[in-house]
């Protein structure tokens, strides 16, 4: 068992928190996509299968889920890994494209079509899933970019900068606000009456003492 003692910890030990990948919620979020992607998988073979010696049902989940994968990683790459966004990452990318794509089969359909005698076919089969795969993934790579600029550019449009702005406008339409806005635009306001009113006191007790001495 890992353990770090520091220098005020005293005798006891502190025990290393648990890595998340052990986590009976991560575990969990993982195990139903790999369910949901054996699923999809396993219905693309019953219904696609294999046509004139192609073995498309591997190719189309293949590349079905490269394109889901460069989507979702470059729409996730823009935020942090937490709450929900960590759980499509685990449950979606982890789970449901890890059990839907298959380099098993695919590798064992290559070997099965060169000894077959299609030799064609076992030469064109992976570069078209490698290749096709690429593009795909570039393509959702692309995709999600282009919705995050979107987003950025709808948070930045003149209409939305003018909503917060006027937001703002009143907000400080109060009294106090008007206050607070003043004080802001003239910091020395502040100073040069605090100065003159302790400035005129001495003045007045000035005055007052000459008219006193011209009294006598």
């Amino acid at each position: 068992m890992a353990a770090s003692r520091g220098a005020g910890d005293g005798p006891g030990f502190a025990v290393a928190p648990r890595p998340p990948y052990s986590r009976p919620s991560v575990l969990a979020l993982v195990g139903a996509g790999g369910f949901l992607g054996t699923l999809c998988r396993w219905g693309l073979r019953r219904l696609v299968g294999e046509r004139g010696g192609w073995p498309l049902a591997t190719l189309v989940v293949n590349l079905v889920g490269a394109f889901i994968l460069g989507l979702l990683l470059e729409a996730l790459s823009h935020h942090r890994d937490e709450g929900l966004r960590r759980a499509l990452r685990l449950g979606l990318g982890t789970g449901f494209c890890g059990a839907l794509t298959t380099y098993s089969t695919f590798a064992v359909e290559v070997v099965m079509l060169a000894d077959g005698g299609n030799r064609l076919l076992a030469l064109l089969y992976p570069c078209v899933t490698v290749a096709g795969g690429l593009l795909l993934a570039l393509a959702g790579v692309l995709l999600a970019g282009r919705g995050s600029r979107a987003q950025r550019g709808a948070a930045t449009a003149p209409g939305a900068v003018g909503d917060a702005a006027i937001g703002g406008r009143a907000a400080g339409q109060g009294p106090a606000g008007r206050g607070r806005a003043a004080r802001a635009a003239d910091p020395g306001r502040t100073a040069r009456g605090a100065g003159g009113g302790s400035a005129e006191r001495p003045a007045r007790g000035g005055r007052a003492a000459r008219g006193e001495r011209g009294g006598r």
